[in-house]
């Protein structure tokens, strides 16, 4: 966990980075495993929350490495996820083929870009009729952009909360729905869409 904004300046896809554990502490979100730092008590005491590394403590507990390594996503479908805290899925890069956003939400925007709420969440289907939920922060900066209507690759990052599994994109380009939707309707692109 990152006490930071913008952390991809620091930490851009394919740098390696190597993580001492010393003084950290490993603690449960709804059945993601994470790693922070310091820790309290939910109100209610039942909960061990934990708290994100502050920026001015990055060098302390995050070494950098390499540049420019290759991050190749792992070809899942939404079935392989087991929802369990040991799953070896979670926390990595994953790609699902022949993915789209449901008929109902085509004309919505990726998240609420006035941050009335902090995330929205989409079910994202197959053709073969498994499905996932696609996670989205109204704090993106692509949040206030249209989703597509077409059926692609869909490239992102699972967790699972409380039971259910989600799926966290980067940004816009892990969504790659060109294609013909699986009832046959051929995309429009999102520019189109506006226009008309």
């Amino acid at each position: 966990m990152l006490d930071a904004n913008n952390v991809y300046t620091q930490f851009p896809v394919g740098r390696r980075v190597f993580i001492l554990l010393k003084g950290m502490m490993l603690g449960d979100y709804g059945g993601t495993i994470q790693i922070g730092i310091d820790s309290s008590r939910s109100n209610d005491g039942r909960f061990l929350n934990l708290e994100g590394i502050p920026q001015a403590l990055f060098d302390q507990y995050i070494v950098k490495g390499s540049f420019n390594n290759v991050v190749a996503p792992k070809m899942v479908k939404p079935a392989d996820f087991t929802k369990t805290i040991n799953d070896p899925l979670l926390s990595t890069l994953v790609k699902i083929n022949n993915a789209e956003f449901r008929d109902a939400d085509i004309n919505k925007t990726y998240a609420d870009p006035s941050t009335n709420v902090s995330a929205v969440n989409f079910t994202v289907n197959t053709c073969d009729k498994q499905s996932i939920v696609l996670r989205n922060s109204s704090y993106a900066r692509f949040a206030g952009l249209n989703v597509p209507d077409g059926n692609g690759v869909l490239t992102g990052i699972p967790s699972i909360f409380n039971g259910t599994m989600q799926l966290f994109v980067r940004d816009t380009a892990d969504v790659q729905f060109t294609g013909t939707r699986c009832n046959g309707q051929t995309a429009v692109p999102v520019q189109k869409r506006l226009q008309n």
